[in-house]
């Protein structure tokens, strides 16, 4: 499954982009950390011009300024009353808010996400990871991204999703960063849940993205 993020800063270009994704993707990722202007009537409309599975996402950073996570968490549960097919949660989001989500959450998916934007540590560190976070019974699908420095570790992040398959858990996990481009295309071979691409250039949401043109042409080898 190809998700498309949608990084518009504005909702008209934000609508424009869902429209073109509509067309292109498998499932579509609203990046709501991107949007300059943001309430809950917004997000409704959003949501309802997307014709594919919707993850929405809100990231505590927008625009370098930190976002209350009591903001976050009440845009999130409004995402649920809007039937959000899935809604990303930070692994070190407060487990208050975790449990208040889970509680709520009904039909929607949560896929509990973390990120290492520095590096990928080795294997045995991850492992640790998938295990803690295996521990939040209110995920439903796990994702695990870290930052290539080199080649080999995407084969450290292939032995991740190997672990995480032997528990049965669907998972999302692959290396940003240029060395990383091969874990974004073999991940989804390998049977992780899905993979971003983005509608262009200028489009990613993080480095290392292929388009979906791309991204469609390398799966199709």
């Amino acid at each position: 499954m190809i998700a498309v993020p949608i990084t518009a800063e504005t909702v008209e270009a934000a609508l424009v982009d869902i429209r073109k994704a509509n067309s292109k993707a498998d499932a579509i990722e609203l990046r709501l950390d991107f949007l300059r202007e943001l309430n809950e009537t917004i997000l409704k409309e959003l949501l309802q011009e997307c014709k594919k599975p919707v993850i929405v996402t809100f990231r505590n950073k927008n625009y370098g300024a930190s976002i209350e996570c009591t903001e976050r968490m009440f845009l999130l549960k409004k995402a649920i009353d809007f039937n959000a097919d899935y809604i990303d949660l930070d692994f070190d989001t407060e487990k208050e808010f975790i449990n208040e989500i889970a509680e709520k959450k009904g039909n929607t998916k949560i896929i509990l996400s973390h990120h290492d934007f520095n590096e990928t540590l080795p294997l045995h560190s991850l492992l640790q990871l998938l295990q803690s976070m295996l521990s939040i019974e209110a995920a439903d699908v796990l994702k695990i991204v870290t930052y290539a420095k080199d080649e080999k570790d995407n084969d450290t992040i292939f032995a991740l999703i190997r672990a995480a398959k032997a528990f049965g858990k669907p998972i999302i996990a692959f290396c940003m960063g240029p060395k990383g481009r091969k874990s974004r295309i073999e991940s989804i071979k390998m049977g992780a849940f899905l993979t971003f691409a983005s509608l262009g250039r200028g489009k990613e949401s993080a480095a290392g993205q292929l388009t979906v043109a791309e991204m469609q042409e390398e799966l199709e080898k």
